[in-house]
Formats: structure tokens, sequence, C-alpha cells
């Protein structure tokens, strides 16, 4: 039993990007993981731990290297759709800084 709900939560995690995504409202989805991490914030890290197959200790320095537990989600996320390690792309988060709209 504990293996489904476990399962189940998981898949609901995963899943959850799919939804903010398909709704076209990516400010709701990263507020809502935000809100989510103040809550949780150790069962936010073992999640991401999970959803993107690193230890949660790097999970935690990327966490420190962000404003907000969403942008650790979205460097996480660049970095596997990229196929690039997170700390390449925490690296070039911050180059832009000063040069447009939203930097």
């Amino acid at each position: 039993m504990k293996k489904f709900v476990l399962g189940a939560a998981l898949a609901f995690f995963m899943f959850q990007p799919v939804a903010g995504f398909c709704r076209g409202d990516l400010d709701v989805f990263l507020s809502n993981l935000n809100v989510e991490a103040q809550a949780d914030l150790p069962g936010f890290k073992a999640r991401l731990s999970a959803t993107f197959g690193v230890p949660v200790p790097q999970v935690e320095a990327i966490i420190v290297g962000v404003q907000a537990p969403a942008d650790a989600y979205m460097v996480m996320k660049v970095g596997q759709v990229a196929r690039q390690p997170q700390e390449v792309v925490l690296e070039g988060k911050g180059k832009g800084k000063g040069k447009g709209k939203g930097n």
C-alpha cells in the first residue's frame, strides 16, 4: 500500500508540469511550486531528487543558488531538456542580468 501511495504521489508530481504548461500559465504553476516548497521543503527536495534522478544534496545546492524553490525546478528542467548539467544552467542563469525584460 505504501508503494502505491508513494507511486501515485510521484506520478502526480511528475505530471503537474504538464498540466501547468498545458494551461499556458507558467507563473501559476511556479507559484504553486513555491507554496508547496514553503509548506514542506524537505518533501519538495525529495520529490525534485526523485523526479530528476539527482541526490538531495545536489538539489539543496541548486536551491541555495536561486531566489525561489520553483527556480530550482526550472534549472533542473532546463538542464534535463537541454541535456546539460544543472550546474551549467545555474551558471548561465545570471549572465543575462540587466540585459532585458525579466532579468
